[in-house]
């Protein structure tokens, strides 16, 4: 009887120290939970299946590997882009990064969505390798609230083969806009009052990245936006006569559509990606040593329309460094190389120029001259109006429903009237 009491005693201890140790074991795990994996929210202006979109997702799949972190990325069309920003920003679900547009960037700020990146920009060791126009798309009242991972400048092209059909040197494209105009009488083909083969392509609507470009090449682009709307200046009254002065010959191609200059149809074009030439010429060998490249049209100057995608840091974010690791990744060398050598992305980094000009010879060389000369639209708070009276009176000037003067005058007072 004595020994079954001693054995029910020492396992009634060992079974409450069993229910001790389990205890302090809980509390511990308690204590040291497992430390949950992150997650980072990007925020894409694409479709996956873009150029941006692959990119994006190389991207994330690099960085996930690097560093364990999740990223969840959403590709959002540019047409539902600002309204799922104000929907998310108003319920407070906006993601860490996002991706935008320089004519997104000034209403952003003003709305308080985003982030000024100085000081993790300051302290950025390969900040001085970014080429110099990819932070300055992103400033704006001296910050810098995004930087640019891609800019994709198009170039000037022109067939060389016409040039000699027209008694041309077919290695020397127009060097001002007096020589283009010579170049436009000779280089265009007419069935009565129809162009049947454009001296030049230019779009059938809609073209306020032609005039913008013009005002560039003029030198007078950004005076027309500095002090408020100023379209009535010489320089700018002569950008828009030039486009007045080339319309009758140049052949006109809808949006979306297959342009002039694919089709043969079209000279020269003064704004066509570097992507759609090498797919023209995968698709006819021949055409290879008869397209000639620059980087684009000048006058006073040269100059090119480009926008650019971004990344920006959300005011909503509650892991701001994170966000910053994630722009700084997207940007080394190591990405920007990868994403060159995945879809052609023009790499933004200065030491990476060299390689991307051995890839695609002259025709990288045009590309990477417009990156540097190249502009997007004003960061202002009534960029959209100017763009879209630049819309406007584009339409108006190509098809003589007014003189140059009369457009450049009702565009400045548009512009005043809606800012």
């Amino acid at each position: 009887m004595k020994k079954a009491f001693v054995l029910a005693a020492a396992l009634s201890m060992a079974f409450l120290a069993g229910c001790a140790s389990d205890a302090q074991s809980g509390e511990k795990a308690q204590e040291n939970p497992p430390e949950e994996k992150r997650t980072l929210v990007v925020w894409s202006r694409d479709t996956e299946d873009s150029m941006v979109g692959r990119a994006s997702e190389s991207d994330k799949a690099a960085f996930e590997e690097k560093t364990g972190v999740s990223v969840e990325i959403l590709h959002i069309a540019h047409s539902d882009v600002v309204a799922k920003w104000n929907t998310a920003f108003a319920g407070g679900t906006a993601p860490d990064v996002m991706d935008i547009g320089v004519s997104h960037l000034v209403g952003r700020v003003e709305l308080g969505h985003l982030l000024p990146l100085d000081d993790f920009y300051d302290n950025w060791d390969e900040k001085d390798d970014l080429a110099s126009s990819m932070v300055d798309y992103g400033r704006y009242d001296d910050k810098i609230y995004a930087l640019a991972y891609n800019a994709s400048p198009s170039v000037m092209v022109w067939r060389k083969d016409y040039f000699e059909e027209a008694g041309l040197d077919p290695d020397s494209p127009p060097s001002d806009w007096n020589e283009f105009l010579e170049y436009a009488e000779k280089l265009a083909k007419k069935d009565g009052d129809i162009v049947t083969r454009g001296a030049v392509e230019l779009p059938d609507t809609r073209g306020a990245n032609i005039l913008a470009q013009f005002f560039m090449q003029n030198n007078v682009y950004e005076s027309t936006y500095k002090d408020g709307p100023d379209f009535t200046s010489p320089g700018a009254l002569e950008a828009a006569n030039f486009l007045a002065d080339i319309a009758p010959y140049a052949i006109f191609t809808p949006s979306g559509g297959t342009t002039a200059f694919e089709k043969g149809t079209a000279a020269m074009n003064l704004c066509i990606s570097p992507d759609l030439v090498m797919s023209m010429i995968e698709a006819d060998p021949s055409l290879e040593e008869k397209i000639g490249y620059t980087s684009s049209l000048t006058n006073v100057q040269g100059g090119m329309h480009c926008g650019a995608w971004m990344y920006a840091i959300s005011a909503q974010s509650k892991q701001p460094d994170l966000a910053w690791e994630w722009i700084q990744f997207v940007l080394s060398k190591e990405r920007a190389e990868a994403r060159m050598n995945e879809t052609n992305m023009v790499p933004p980094l200065k030491s990476l120029a060299e390689e991307y000009e051995e890839k695609g010879g002259t025709l990288y060389t045009a590309q990477l001259g417009n990156l540097v000369q190249s502009q997007a639209y004003p960061k202002l708070s009534w960029t959209n109006v100017y763009e879209e009276s630049l819309h406007l009176a584009y339409d108006e000037i190509i098809y003589g429903q007014k003189t140059p003067e009369q457009a450049m005058k009702d565009l400045e007072e548009t512009c005043k009237d809606k800012m």
